[in-house]
């Protein structure tokens, strides 16, 4: 592997593949060498593993194991090193089969811009298991063969790869402070959406013993996930006997790192998102144990209802690893979409990889005659990548000709609006924030508005919407960072006819009128129901 210096992991001293007589002697004799009846009582075992050993023939030594009859200290030392010896071996033919793997495998990321990291991270996932062999051959666990032996290994090296995240307390102070201010914005957000669950949730958020426990936690579930996820793909594999014998491992090598190298290269993400998932379960949770209780119907979750749950959660982000509250609005809103369960299935990892990887949405793949998207769902699935914050490129490729059109008229305002905005004022903006005075913030946020050409039809009603937000609203630092932001503030989007879109965050919309020399600002929406339900009105 490039960058990686190989080393053997099995020096002689240690493991070695073949041994040496003098030391099956010992090793058989138990040092008992000076009683000759003992050893003349174990040498026909000894024989036949000395050849066992020497061709790696796994079978005879199991078979030794288990026919041989071992007596007194001597045998029971021989009993309880054989599996050793086996797994031993084991761990030796794994780690030389990895090793010539490793020189003709080519794992790439879907994005070449990523290679260099993925390298970095194979060479990690590559020591972590060479470390593991080293572990397990020492186990005492008797396996039928080397492909159980390594299938038993999964989980194991999914855990080791969930430990390598850093802990919170060893993180850098500014990025750990960044993390806690998160949580705790989060933690109120939760507090508002479930307003019966215990209070000390919140309060215990960023604490040592929390946060030791949610990453024992979360290493638990990566492990149990990823093993999973990987297991049940080898399985169907070999269920249909489309895996032989002696592709096995180059197979497995192939799918263990296909799932885990992205995982190691976004580990703090997947945390992350891990930590806020649970955190909005533990909520809902305690939330709705109080509502049965006032119900009168308490009832107590089994813990391995809990952890099948979480596993659950697990496997939902490290198939999609984005924020959970996008992951979920992608579910609910393709759900409403005229597609098979298949197609909806596949239209969702789409849509996630590219919110992932902040990739374009190729119009020719979603709309026209070959497009996926029906015409009575266009509305509905812009909607959605508007609200994503993706954007929608074409392509020298056939689309209908209303597509077209709407595209070519689409791209004709927006490049109106920009070019005035950058030409005509000076993008000197306030910077804005929750500290000032409510009544100074909103005239701050009048003039930044102004600074662009936008028209404030109704000052005291759109004074009113922002207060409101300002004091009961979610994402009130990003909306506030946006309002203050050149790019964002010129870039409205359009929506139907003269009605354009002011995306501020995902889901807080300022909505504004244009006409042939103004841009009149109408409304502010946090809620998606009522932002529709205004432009319904206005058409």
């Amino acid at each position: 592997m490039a960058g990686f210096e190989k080393c053997d992991p099995f020096p002689s001293s240690s493991f070695g593949s073949k041994f040496s007589h003098d030391e099956l002697d010992l090793l058989l004799e138990g040092g008992s060498k000076s009683i000759p009846q003992q050893i003349s009582k174990f040498q026909k075992t000894k024989d036949d593993l000395l050849m066992a050993l020497d061709e790696n023939n796994f079978d005879d030594i199991k078979q030794i194991l288990q026919d041989g009859t071992f007596k007194g200290s001597d045998g029971k030392e021989i009993k309880k090193m054989l599996p050793v010896l086996l797994n031993i071996n084991y761990s030796k033919l794994i780690h030389d089969k990895l090793t010539a793997w490793e020189e003709s495998r080519i794992v790439k990321p879907e994005d070449e811009d990523e290679i260099d990291e993925w390298k970095q991270m194979q060479e990690r996932l590559t020591i972590i298991i060479q470390d593991l062999l080293i572990k397990k051959s020492k186990s005492t666990k008797i396996y039928e063969s080397h492909t159980d032996f390594f299938l038993d290994s999964i989980p194991d090296i999914a855990h080791e790869v969930a430990g390598d995240l850093i802990p919170d307390d060893k993180q850098d102070p500014t990025h750990k402070q960044a993390l806690f201010d998160y949580r705790k914005e989060k933690g109120r957000q939760f507090l508002k959406e479930y307003p019966l669950a215990s209070k000390s949730i919140y309060h215990t958020i960023n604490s040592k013993k929390y946060n030791k426990e949610l990453r024992e936690r979360f290493i638990w579930a990566l492990g149990e996930g990823v093993s999973i996820k990987v297991q049940s793909e080898i399985k169907q594999e070999l269920d249909g006997k489309r895996v032989t014998e002696d592709i096995f491992f180059d197979y497995i090598f192939q799918r263990l790192y296909l799932a885990l190298v992205p995982v190691l290269k976004d580990l703090p993400d997947i945390y992350e998102n891990y930590t806020i998932a649970l955190m909005q379960q533990e909520f809902a949770s305690s939330h709705n144990a109080k509502l049965e209780q006032q119900n009168q119907k308490e009832k107590h979750p089994s813990k391995k209802n809990e952890q099948k749950k979480e596993i659950g959660l697990m496997l939902d982000i490290l198939d999609n690893n984005i924020d959970p509250a996008q992951m979920e609005q992608i579910k609910s809103q393709i759900e409403t979409l005229n597609l098979s369960p298949k197609e909806k299935k596949d239209l969702m990892k789409k849509i996630t990889r590219l919110v992932k990887n902040q990739k374009p949405v190729k119009r020719s793949d979603y709309f026209g005659e070959n497009g996926l998207i029906k015409v009575e769902d266009e509305g509905k699935f812009l909607d959605l990548i508007e609200d994503l914050g993706l954007e929608i490129i074409d392509e020298d490729q056939k689309v209908s000709a209303e597509v077209f059109e709407n595209s070519q008229e689409q791209k004709e305002e927006k490049t109106e609006i920009m070019t005035s905005l950058d030409s005509k004022y000076d993008l000197s903006l306030h910077s804005l924030s929750l500290e000032m005075p409510r009544e100074e913030l909103i005239q701050k946020i009048f003039e930044n508005l102004n600074t662009f050409g936008y028209t404030i039809v109704n000052p005291k009603k759109l004074g009113k919407e922002l207060i409101e937000f300002f004091t009961v609203g979610s994402n009130k630092e990003s909306v506030l960072s946006a309002l203050s932001n050149p790019t964002i503030m010129k870039n409205p989007i359009r929506k139907n006819g003269n009605i354009y879109s002011l995306n501020l965050t995902i889901k807080d919309r300022l909505l504004l009128i244009k006409g042939k020399d103004t841009r009149e600002i109408d409304s502010f929406h946090d809620d998606h129901d009522a932002y529709e339900d205004r432009i319904d009105a206005i058409k």
